[in-house]
C-alpha cells in the first residue's frame, strides 16, 4: 500500500503537466478553495506530516481516479475541465496512468489504506506535541496514555469497529466502480497472512486489521515505555514548566530513583527541589528549555537538579532536530557541493537552520578584521 501511495504522489509531482491536470480536476469538482486538499509527497520521518499526506490522499482519491482515466482513456472530456490538458498525453503518459490506475482501484488497496489511515488518526495529536516545544511534550505525557487506552478499546472491540472500516471501504470502492473483494488463496503461502476465509469481510479483518492493531499496539508499547515516560518527567524540572504545572516532589521521585547512581546526592534532592522552586518563581524570565535552564542552575547550589537538567539535554526524546538537521543537509550537501570541508559545511547549515537570527554587519566585519589583520585599510564595501 505504501508503495502505491508513494508512487502515486511521484508520478503526479514528477511532471508539472500531470500535476496541473489533477489540480484543474480539483477545481472543477471542489468550489470551495478551503476544502481543496493538493496530493502531498509521504514524509520519511515526520509522521505528523505523514498523517497530513494521507489524509489529502483520501479527499483527492476520487478525483485521482478520474485524472488517471482522461489520461488512459480519455474520459470525462465533457466535464469542463482544461481541453489543453485533457489532449495532450501520448503512449508512455497513458501506459504509466493505465498501470497506476489498476493499482489504484484494487478493493484490496482501497480497504487496506483506509484501514491504515483511520487506525493511525489517534496518533496525529501525540506526534504532533511529541514535535513541538518542551511544554507541549510534558503535556502529551498525558495524551500518550489517553492514546494507549483507546488502541487497547480498539483491540478488545476490533469486530465491531472493523465493521465500520468495511462499510466505508465499500462505498469507497462503489465511487470508483468496485465491488468488496478478497485475493486467491492458495494452499501454501510464506510471505504474507492468508487464513482462509468465506467473505472479503471475514478475510481482512483476520490478515489486516487484527495483526495491523496488535501491531500499532505493540510500537507504542515499545516508543512509550515506562523508562521513556519516566525520562519525559526531566522536563518538569525547567522553570516555565515548573511554575505553570506546580510540580511537587512526589512528581519527580521515579526519575531520582531511576537515576540515583548519577546523583551526587540524592538524599537531599528534596531540599535542593524545594530550593530550585523559589528561585523559579523569583525569575522575571523563566526560561522554557532546558539548555536555557541549565545555564541558570550553579552546580555549586544545585547538583543533582544539575546533572539532571544536563541528562535532558542529552536524552533523544524527540528526533526533531536531527530531522531537521537532515533536511538542511539535502538542501546544502548536494553534488555540487559534496567537496566543502566540515567546517564550512556545518557554518552554512547553521546559517541556514538559524536564518531569522539577527547579526550586526558592523560586529562581523569588526570580527574578520581581527581575525585576518593586514597592512591595509577594510572597507565596508556594503556602505563604502
Amino acid at each position: 500500500m505504501m508503495d502505491k501511495l508513494k508512487e502515486t504522489c511521484l508520478f503526479f509531482r514528477s511532471s508539472p503537466l500531470r500535476d496541473a491536470l489533477l489540480i484543474n480536476i480539483i477545481e472543477v469538482n471542489v468550489p470551495n478553495v478551503g476544502k481543496r486538499k493538493p496530493l502531498l509527497d509521504l514524509c520519511k520521518t515526520r509522521w505528523s506530516a505523514r498523517h497530513e499526506a494521507y489524509q489529502h490522499f483520501y479527499q483527492s482519491y476520487c478525483y485521482i481516479i478520474k485524472c488517471l482515466e482522461v489520461m488512459s482513456f480519455g474520459l470525462h472530456k465533457d466535464e469542463g475541465y482544461n481541453d489543453e490538458l485533457t489532449n495532450c498525453w501520448n503512449r508512455e503518459n497513458n501506459v504509466r496512468a493505465t498501470a497506476l490506475l489498476n493499482e489504484l482501484t484494487q478493493y484490496e488497496f482501497i480497504v487496506t489504506f483506509l484501514t491504515v489511515y483511520k487506525v493511525l488518526s489517534r496518533l496525529e495529536g501525540v506526534t504532533v506535541k511529541l514535535q513541538t516545544k518542551m511544554q507541549d511534550i510534558f503535556d502529551a505525557l498525558d495524551v500518550i496514555e489517553e492514546v494507549k487506552s483507546v488502541y487497547q478499546e480498539m483491540r478488545k472491540n476490533v469486530e465491531e469497529y472493523f465493521n465500520v472500516v468495511f462499510l466505508h471501504s465499500e462505498r469507497m470502492a462503489e465511487a470508483v466502480g468496485q465491488t468488496s473483494q478478497m485475493p486467491r488463496i492458495v494452499g501454501r503461502q510464506i510471505h504474507k497472512s492468508n487464513v482462509k476465509a468465506a467473505t472479503p469481510k471475514e478475510y481482512y479483518f483476520k490478515n489486516l486489521a487484527i495483526p495491523f492493531l496488535d501491531n500499532v499496539n505493540m510500537e507504542i508499547d515499545t516508543q512509550f515505555s515506562v523508562l521513556s515516560t519516566k525520562c519525559m518527567k526531566l522536563f518538569a524540572l525547567v522553570p516555565s514548566i515548573l511554575f505553570q504545572k506546580s510540580m511537587k516532589v512526589s512528581d519527580l521521585q521515579e526519575v531520582v530513583d531511576l537515576y540515583e547512581n548519577d546523583l551526587p546526592s540524592p538524599e537531599l534532592f528534596d531540599e535542593e527541589f524545594f530550593a530550585w522552586k523559589l528561585k523559579s518563581q523569583q525569575m522575571q524570565e523563566r526560561p522554557s528549555t532546558c539548555r536555557n535552564a541549565i545555564k541558570l542552575c550553579a552546580k555549586e547550589h544545585f547538583p543533582n537538579i544539575y546533572v539532571l537538567l544536563k541528562i535532558a539535554c542529552t536524552l533523544p526524546i524527540t528526533s526533531c532536530e536531527r530531522e531537521r538537521s537532515f533536511s538542511v543537509m539535502r538542501r546544502l550537501n548536494n553534488y555540487m557541493r559534496a567537496s566543502m570541508n566540515h567546517d564550512r559545511l556545518s557554518s552554512l547549515a547553521l546559517l541556514h537552520i538559524h536564518y531569522d537570527t539577527e547579526l550586526s554587519t558592523a560586529e562581523v566585519i569588526e570580527k574578520f578584521a581581527c581575525l585576518h589583520p593586514r597592512r591595509l585599510e577594510l572597507k565596508n564595501i556594503i556602505y563604502n
